[in-house]
């Protein structure tokens, strides 16, 4: 299976990979969702941002899952460390099968995306409520981990939702073996025995209306799978270039060539600029995951609660210009301020010329786009009228 297949937004089979699935551990409870925001363990802000304008959109519509037992925090066997990067010094790696938990979280988080999408949330408010709560639930059951550590499986929990296992196969080819969101993708595949961590497809009613940014509206309900399976391709890239202009690669692949696009939405420019934006949205990922790095290495103090930005990185290239910053459980009210300074950033960068010229309005993709699109419509029209 060639990678371009992954960004397809038009099918999404239940076939799983062909690897062999790793040996199963007992299954834990689901997890119940968390109904308030968390102590936060670290009050670390960031980094210094520009102050931003008002917004007024209206909130995400608030799924209502029914509450489950959760299973028990799985803890790092070492002793607390003290000291400002005291993460830094203990064991970088949880308990050795954490599949049953992460497929867990992965079940609890897809049952809330479909009561958000039954309530008729939009493709950005799916993408950014996936992420969050992946990111809130990651923290609860593995709170002596490491930021990395935990950005890695958060993108794992919200792409397996958003993507399902199918897709694994096809970031396998664009994964640079930087980051282990793949190998968690692999381990909740293994344990998700009855299916129930891919929400599925068609998931936004609105078909890229509501807050979805509209340049990257082509019209389907199937934008939160086609643009998150970029972000991931950018996640698990890892700053490679060479596996992200792979990733690029495939997007213009799709856009393009690829018979399974044509009629059915694909081949279109908002989906180049979405997929692109992917892309970008899974690059800026890394970064903050490199600065967590840096924490963990004992170079600065700041970088022990960066992942909790992962949520607002999605929301900020994916939502309209204004739209609120994403309330994650854990964090202080300094750091929701960085949060929605840092969606104003992203919002800013996404309206330059530069960057809309690389993607929205890309001449150099318009034209190929159209030239293969043209023949399929001709040939229905043909079709329509024989």
């Amino acid at each position: 299976m060639n990678v371009s297949d992954g960004g397809s937004s038009r099918t999404s089979r239940t076939s799983t990979p062909t690897e062999t699935p790793k040996p199963k551990e007992t299954p834990q409870a689901k997890l119940a969702p968390t109904a308030t925001p968390a102590a936060t363990r670290n009050r670390d802000s960031f980094a210094p941002a520009t102050p931003q304008a008002k917004s007024t959109p209206q909130p995400a519509p608030t799924a209502t899952p029914t509450p489950a037992p959760r299973p028990t925090p799985t803890a790092t066997p070492t002793a607390t460390p003290t000291g400002t990067n005291a993460v830094a010094a203990t064991t970088r790696t949880q308990a050795v099968n954490t599949g049953a938990t992460d497929a867990a979280i992965a079940a609890q988080v897809a049952s809330e995306v479909k009561a958000a999408s039954a309530k008729g949330a939009d493709a950005a408010q799916i993408m950014t409520l996936a992420h969050q709560r992946a990111v809130e639930l990651v923290r609860e059951q593995y709170p002596n981990a490491p930021p990395t550590e935990r950005m890695d499986r958060a993108v794992a929990i919200a792409t397996y939702v958003l993507n399902g296992p199918e897709q694994i196969s096809n970031l396998a080819q664009v994964d640079s073996g930087k980051t282990k969101t793949v190998e968690y993708m692999r381990d909740i595949q293994a344990n998700d025995t009855a299916g129930k961590g891919f929400a599925g497809p068609n998931l936004d009613s609105t078909k890229g209306g509501g807050t979805f940014y509209d340049a990257y509206s082509d019209g389907t309900a199937n934008q939160a799978f086609h643009t998150n399976f970029f972000v991931a391709a950018g996640y698990v890239a890892g700053g490679d270039v060479a596996m992200a202009l792979k990733a690029q690669a495939a997007n213009i692949y799709h856009e393009t060539v690829d018979p399974n696009a044509w009629g059915q939405g694909g081949g279109s420019l908002a989906d180049f600029a979405a997929s692109t934006t992917g892309i970008i949205t899974g690059g800026q990922l890394i970064q903050a995951r490199n600065y967590a790095a840096e924490f963990e290495a004992g170079k600065h103090p700041g970088g022990a609660n960066v992942d909790l930005l992962q949520p607002v990185i999605v929301a900020g290239f994916v939502s309209d210009t204004g739209t609120p910053a994403p309330q994650v459980a854990g964090m202080n009210a300094a750091q929701q301020r960085v949060a929605q300074q840092t969606m104003t950033q992203i919002s800013d960068v996404r309206g330059s010329w530069l960057y809309q010229l690389a993607t929205e309005k890309n001449p150099a993709a318009a034209l190929p786009i159209w030239f293969f699109e043209l023949p399929p419509l001709l040939n229905g029209t043909k079709s329509g009228i024989n």
